[in-house]
């Protein structure tokens, strides 16, 4: 008897979550781990513009896909903040609800040999919509042979939360850290003393130096949309809050890497460069030393 190969199946592929996930199952926990590896977007996404691997295994559609009789492992990482300015908070949950339950169902009827769901969620859960979400799985799971799993990143601790390691640190640690790779002094003023809350509106005001900043180093223009400030602008709001997790249950079933503080977020920064998003490190690097130079200079 053949055995049955495993297939990843990732809605939301062009997020920040959904990339994340399509390109850690081409490798991760083994590079043989999925046979195929689907990504979805809700728009064309071009394998060379998408910053993942040119790896046989992965595939990207935005309609149809072929063969989803064959996927073993469904990673829901879809979101939609469509009516984020609107006065009706609740229609994000509507949206968003709708679109889990189209899934899960899809799912159910069509991946005939569907082993897990994977749910991503967050912590605004009274008013947004994590919690109907929950809900659904749960009652499209009855009777059913596929397991599913809620993944929340931070505060709710009888889940499966994820961090880099189990020592908890500041902001106060992470953020030289996060300044070194740009050649920066992390000593200064809060995001908070220096506006830093309103940086949508920095954005949009220094485009201008934003288009000479890609013509100087070869990077590639990229469009950010106004919705998406949302989230870093609320996430300067998060600076002095504790994030409770515990690392319990993760471990529990064998996950147990540890990596060092700020290791993520050097990673990422590394990624950015390599794709041509951000100058490399080491145009950073010289660009503020030959900048400190010049405010030496009588």
């Amino acid at each position: 008897m053949t055995e049955l190969k495993n297939v990843a199946l990732v809605f939301g592929t062009s997020g920040i979550s959904g990339w994340a996930v399509a390109k850690c199952a081409l490798f991760y926990p083994t590079p043989t781990t999925f046979d195929r590896v689907i990504g979805l977007t809700n728009r064309p996404l071009p394998l060379e513009r998408s910053g993942l691997p040119h790896d046989p295994r992965l595939e990207l559609y935005y309609e149809k896909v072929p063969n989803l009789e064959d996927v073993t492992h469904v990673y829901y990482l879809a979101y939609s903040n469509a009516t984020a300015y609107s006065m009706n908070v609740m229609a994000i949950r509507d949206i968003n609800e709708r679109m889990t339950y189209n899934v899960v169902h899809a799912v159910d009827r069509l991946c005939k040999n569907m082993k897990f769901f994977v749910l991503q969620s967050g912590t605004n859960g009274d008013e947004i919509f994590y919690y109907v979400q929950v809900d659904l799985i749960k009652e499209a799971n009855k009777g059913k042979s596929w397991k599913w799993c809620e993944v929340p990143p931070d505060q709710i601790v009888e889940a499966f939360n994820t961090a880099d390691n189990a020592t908890p640190e500041s902001w106060a640690v992470i953020w030289p850290k996060m300044c070194e790779y740009f050649g920066l002094n992390a000593e200064g003023a809060s995001p908070e003393d220096k506006g830093w809350k309103y940086i949508d509106k920095w954005w949009f005001a220094h485009q201008n130096d934003y288009k000479k900043m890609c013509e100087e180093y070869g990077l590639c223009p990229r469009e950010v949309f106004e919705a998406t400030w949302i989230f870093l602008s609320a996430g300067f709001g998060f600076l002095g809050r504790n994030c409770e997790l515990s690392l319990d249950k993760i471990r529990s079933i064998g996950f147990t890497e540890e990596y060092p503080i700020a290791y993520g977020y050097v990673q990422v920064f590394d990624h950015l460069a390599q794709e041509n998003i951000i100058p490399s490190k080491e145009a950073w690097t010289k660009c503020i030393t030959q900048n400190r130079l010049e405010y030496t200079r009588p």
